[in-house]
């Protein structure tokens, strides 16, 4: 006979409250329904309200809190149960942007706190890599790379999670120097070999793509003095974000790229707009091999 294990006191985490109940009862119910002391019960849900910062509001019901508010007692409706496993399925999903980032913190802090392991089911790459210590990307069913947040953002291990964690440009070409320390490759896009000195895979003549984060991307009126990594082109779009702002360059090969150039560095130079002719260019620290 197999051994006897012991299950694991899981919880999954749903945020639909009763709506006839108070807050201090959706936190109570399940206590409840395991016959426990009632001593014990306004304890432990007085602890757990306290944790979640909703003691103030354990009278209101679920309609009269706002959306972070109820989430907040849903949470503590599941930690009340002391459960070693947590499963959230994308729990900020309901929320305005600036709802969802401070819940995003305040959850944070809370498990933090309690000490429980969390298991976060989420879309929103941002939220993901807010709140994680490791992340696990999934396509077609199958984990394809797991590793902490900077990990997964910086060295992506394929195509697919360049692209899925932020946003990459690509560049497809052969590897034509093959060193220890560093590659170049020849791209049909680039008037200029790619120089990659990190993260090198690979070996001569075979075929690569070169995954280059927008951050990365210096956008000059001026060609850069290095010989790789570089390209002429015309500003074809401008997104303006507040603190950064998103240039679409179209090179002269017809390729697109997109760079992410800071408010900071656009005040000490002239601004390009629309049609302007402009280099980008980026360090060979800066790419990563990708190959497949």
């Amino acid at each position: 006979m197999p051994p006897y294990r012991r299950p694991v006191n899981m919880m999954f985490q749903s945020y639909a409250l009763f709506p006839h109940m108070t807050a201090q009862a959706n936190v109570a119910f399940g206590l409840k329904q395991e016959g426990r002391p009632k001593a014990e019960i306004q304890e432990r849900v007085a602890s757990a309200l306290e944790l979640v910062q909703m003691s103030h509001l354990a009278k209101r019901k679920p309609q009269q809190l706002s959306g972070g508010q109820q989430q907040r007692v849903a949470l503590a409706r599941s930690l009340v149960k002391r459960p070693k496993l947590l499963l959230l399925d994308e729990p900020m999903s309901a929320l305005d942007k600036q709802i969802r980032q401070r819940t995003q913190i305040e959850l944070m802090d809370i498990l933090d706190k309690v000490g429980v392991t969390c298991i976060m089911v989420t879309h929103d790459q941002e939220e993901a890599m807010v709140m994680a210590d490791r992340l696990a990307v999934m396509t077609d069913g199958r984990i394809v790379q797991i590793g902490t947040p900077h990990e997964v953002y910086e060295y992506p291990n394929s195509r697919f999670c360049a692209e899925f964690i932020g946003s990459a440009n690509l560049f497809a070409g052969t590897i034509v120097e093959d060193e220890a320390d560093h590659i170049f490759v020849h791209s049909p896009e680039l008037p200029k070999p790619l120089y990659v000195s990190h993260g090198v895979t690979g070996q001569l003549d075979m075929e690569v793509m070169i995954s280059v984060r927008p951050e990365r991307v210096a956008v000059t009126r001026q060609a850069p003095a290095q010989d790789y990594n570089w390209a002429r082109g015309k500003v074809d779009n401008i997104a303006y974000r507040g603190g950064y702002t998103l240039y679409h360059v179209v090179l002269d090969s017809g390729k697109m790229v997109v760079a992410n150039v800071s408010s900071l560095a656009l005040t000490e130079m002239q601004a390009p707009t629309y049609d302007d002719e402009v280099f980008i260019s980026w360090s060979p620290e800066s790419g990563v091999v990708l190959t497949k």
